[in-house]
């Protein structure tokens, strides 16, 4: 059972995410960041369904809002870890140390987080 959400469009990406369907995720999420622009979850939901459509660099930005409105979200922490891990296929090889440093970062957070 999911925690109580009171923000009906992050409920509705949600949902739609785990139906598999990322694109009514991403427009769901979009609808929910313009109601609560502060709201971590709706930026953090976004990026993750913008991930999911190969959407790297607007998922990224997302992830950035998201980790500023919110630094201690273990599940925010854990995948944006795990989106940093997947970026150094995309870009060139300068920039594996820092996505990997940044992956191990977020990653050791989270799990701290977590516990």
């Amino acid at each position: 059972m999911r925690p109580l959400e009171p923000n009906p469009d992050v409920v509705k990406a949600m949902d739609a995410l785990a139906d598999g369907d990322a694109k009514s995720a991403v427009k769901h999420a979009r609808a929910a960041c313009a109601k609560a622009p502060k709201l971590a979850r709706a930026h953090h939901l976004l990026a993750v369904s913008l991930g999911y459509l190969g959407e790297r660099a607007e998922a990224s930005a997302e992830l950035t809002r998201a980790l500023s409105l919110d630094r201690d979200d273990p599940e925010l922490l854990l995948d944006a870890a795990d989106f940093y891990l997947q970026a150094p296929t995309d870009e060139d090889d300068d920039a594996v140390p820092t996505a990997l440093t940044t992956a191990l970062d977020l990653a050791r957070r989270g799990r701290k987080r977590a516990a």
